[in-house]
């Protein structure tokens, strides 16, 4: 059974270097690095998430992922570095960047990070313009949306905090 283990660690190990132009070293690192800017984007807009809870929405979402909330904080501390192809799809999805965003040296992560708020204030701007002129049952109307649609998601309304984002 050895064997199999090592020719998987082999092959996905084979794929990280792969897609970090063969630095093993940087492999580990670049990645932890990767997840966890993700995973602080995601806090400083209000949805802290833990690694459990990901690991969950992640296996909902892709069923037959094979994730928990330790493998994602070994890949967070460098611990670990070779992930499935697929859940790098998963997490790259999760956390709506392409996957390169997660494996390939030289990308600049805080540009391509405010591009991706940049992209998302439009969508909320956007949102807001069409407001406009509303009255204000109108705006109570559509806040009170926007929070039960916060709550379907798992997300805090305003003025709550997120539960338990330390797990």
């Amino acid at each position: 059974m050895s064997s199999v283990n090592d020719s998987y660690e082999k092959a996905t190990g084979s794929r990280i270097l792969a897609m970090t132009g063969g630095e093993a070293e940087a492999a580990p690192l670049l990645l932890a690095q990767r997840l966890n800017s993700l995973y602080e984007r995601e806090a400083k807009a209000g949805r802290p998430r833990t690694n459990n809870a990901i690991a969950e929405q992640l296996r909902e979402r892709n069923p037959g992922l094979r994730v928990s909330g330790g493998y994602l904080s070994a890949l967070r501390n460098g611990g670990r570095a070779n992930p499935s192809i697929e859940l790098l799809r998963a997490l790259a999805a999760y956390f709506e960047v392409p996957v390169d965003h997660l494996t390939a040296p030289g990308t600049d992560d805080e540009a391509a990070l405010a591009a991706e708020l940049v992209m998302r204030e439009a969508g909320i701007r956007a949102l807001a313009l069409r407001a406009e002129g509303l009255g204000e049952a109108s705006l109570a109307s559509i806040a009170a949306i926007i929070d039960n649609a916060r709550k379907l998601e798992g997300l805090p309304v305003a003025g709550e905090q997120a539960q338990n984002p330390t797990d």
